[in-house]
């Protein structure tokens, strides 16, 4: 094990001086007896791991929150961000999840905020530098009503079964029509 992390270390210093994307290394197993016992997944064997490296990690400035309605009809809160080069692109935006993410993180607009690509793909604010918080810094209040077409936003009930007194609401709010 420390052959690997030792081997993980050194490619995590000099991944970003390769001429190609790298965002982790995959682990595997080199004896055939081993592989064997370890066995498989429904979708992988069990004697090979991906051993990601650390997201890059930015501060930039929340500059709004909009939201966005997708194809579930799920709505979802969109960081507008001051644009910040990270992992190869320039990021303006990023999602915020929903209305209890947003509350968890206590981000405000005005925030100045760390971003990083999850996955080394999609952008995500994981915390808010609440130090450097602007007195006029704005709470964000979800809307009630779909953004497209005004019909009143609910919440889904989730769990083993819809009808069950034991099912929750999501998280997240939704248009129905």
């Amino acid at each position: 094990l420390e052959e690997v992390q030792s081997f993980y270390d050194k490619w995590s210093n000099k991944k970003d001086t390769q001429d190609y994307g790298i965002d982790g290394l995959v682990i595997k197993i080199n004896e055939r007896n081993i592989w064997d016992k370890l066995g498989y997944t429904a979708k992988s064997p069990r004697a090979g791991i991906a051993y990601k490296f650390k997201a890059t990690e930015v501060a930039t400035k929340l500059l709004d929150i909009k939201v966005q309605v997708g194809r579930t009809g799920a709505v979802t809160p969109v960081a507008e961000l001051n644009p910040v080069l990270i992992a190869g692109s320039v990021v303006k935006r990023a999602t915020l999840h929903n209305e209890d993410e947003i509350n968890r993180l206590d981000v405000r607009i005005g925030d100045t905020v760390a971003l990083r690509k999850a996955g080394d793909v999609i952008p995500e604010i994981f915390d808010v530098f609440k130090d450097l918080r602007p007195k006029n810094a704005k709470a964000f209040i979800m809307p009630k009503n779909c953004p497209e077409c005004d019909t009143k936003l609910v919440k889904e009930k989730v769990g083993p079964s819809k009808s069950l007194r034991t099912a929750e609401a999501s998280a997240a709010w939704y248009c129905n029509n």
